[in-house]
């Protein structure tokens, strides 16, 4: 059995077998990660696992009740990610329901995470980052950049 943890590691061991039985957690969304055309909310095959996605719904719902005069949502995560991706289309979609004007803005590896972080930071009422593996290992940094945008409140 292998045991794996988050989308990259679910990725390459669906890659390597289709025989040695899967158990995977942490990942957000199966079909987005294992690109699936049709998923009935079961794998199949070896793969078996648990999701860890949120209610984005509540989610969203959250930053209207915390922060309720944001106009302007800033969503941060790594390109890389496809469920990062995935998380940041959804909120999206429910933050323009709500009225807030959405910006996404990505980074594609740790090394632009700083530059980037000012940017949304700078632009943004309120910061979103979905649930990413990325920006979750860059959080020290990413809290540290924040505090250098223009619009920065504690």
């Amino acid at each position: 059995m292998i045991l794996a943890n988050a989308t990259a590691s679910l990725q390459a061991a669906s890659a390597a077998t289709k025989s040695i039985p899967i158990l995977e957690t942490a990942v957000t969304n199966y079909q987005v990660a294992l690109n699936l055309k049709k998923f009935n909310g079961t794998v199949g095959g070896n793969i078996s696992g648990t999701s860890d996605l949120a209610p984005l719904d509540k989610q969203e719902k959250m930053i209207k009740d915390f922060v309720p005069k944001a106009k302007k949502l800033g969503i941060l995560y790594c390109s890389a990610e496809p469920n990062s991706k995935y998380q940041a289309d959804e909120v999206a979609k429910y933050a323009k329901k709500d009225g807030l004007k959405v910006t996404k803005y990505t980074f594609s590896d740790t090394n632009d995470v700083n530059s980037v972080t000012q940017q949304v930071a700078s632009a943004s009422d309120v910061i979103y980052i979905p649930t990413d593996n990325t920006a979750a290992s860059c959080a020290k940094t990413i809290n540290g950049s924040e505090g250098q945008g223009a619009n920065h409140r504690r």
